[in-house]
């Protein structure tokens, strides 16, 4: 395993989605370097062929000894068809800011960062803390309320 696919792994333990067309963008390559770097990582097990929706080309998603080969203690993660184009959209965001285009950061959180760091103790978690409280007074379970887009780490800040 190069740099080149631990790059690709990172981004896919960061997202429940992984397309080729976010892999152009991420590697900065046409779509069948993308693609012939994808389906190695196939063959060795490291992701897999996820959910093909009808009129689209299939994603990829990371396998749990993908994400043991980078280090991760994210969970493998899962498709949810009501947030499909919401995560679709994310990973994008997640991709323009990590290329500097939404401003200057320091660091890119993904959602299932944040999500992972609520589930350690407060020690722990207090390194990604992008929180605000629910507005629903009624809302059961944890009351913090993750920023859709994930979060950004504005340098100095």
């Amino acid at each position: 395993m190069d740099d080149i696919d631990r790059r690709i792994l990172e981004y896919a333990a960061c997202h429940p989605v992984l397309l080729v067309s976010q892999m152009r963008s991420l590697l900065d390559v046409q779509e069948p370097v993308a693609t012939e770097r994808l389906d190695s990582l196939v063959a060795a097990g490291l992701i897999r062929h996820g959910l093909r929706l009808r009129h689209q080309r299939a994603g990829y998603q990371i396998t749990g000894l993908g994400l043991r080969e980078i280090g991760s203690e994210l969970p493998v993660p899962r498709v949810d068809l009501r947030r499909y184009w919401h995560d679709v959209g994310v990973a994008w965001m997640w991709l323009a800011a990590r290329k500097g285009r939404l401003g200057e950061v320091e660091r890119v959180y993904c959602e299932r960062e944040m999500r992972a760091a609520d589930q350690k103790p407060a020690v722990q978690a207090s390194t990604i803390d992008p929180t605000m409280r629910s507005p629903d007074p009624g809302r059961r379970g944890d009351e913090r309320h993750r920023p859709r887009r994930g979060a950004l780490v504005a340098q100095g800040g």
